[in-house]
């Protein structure tokens, strides 16, 4: 089983990902999903959009999967392999 630390986002943002890392479960995906937060709510709960629990989930996992929206509101998925220890 895979460790993968998930931002769901806001707004619908968690909604969406609820579907989805279902449907991957669903598929037979084996994935420890490791709940993390950024953007609005984030900043909102810690007044930092990037809390630093956060930051050492993704670098502990070295992986992460995010819900993002594009520049024309798409709505898109991104897996994030990290494999340098810059602080993102």
């Amino acid at each position: 089983m895979k460790n993968v630390v998930l931002i769901p986002g806001d707004g619908i943002g968690a909604e969406i990902t609820n579907s989805v890392t279902t449907i991957l479960e669903k598929a037979g995906a084996e994935i420890n999903w490791i709940k993390r937060s950024a953007g609005l709510k984030a900043y909102e709960e810690t007044e930092n959009p990037l809390p630093e629990e956060t930051v050492e989930a993704i670098e502990e996992h070295r992986i992460a999967f995010e819900r993002a929206t594009d520049n024309a509101g798409r709505i898109r998925f991104q897996i994030c392999e990290c494999s340098s220890s810059p602080k993102i």
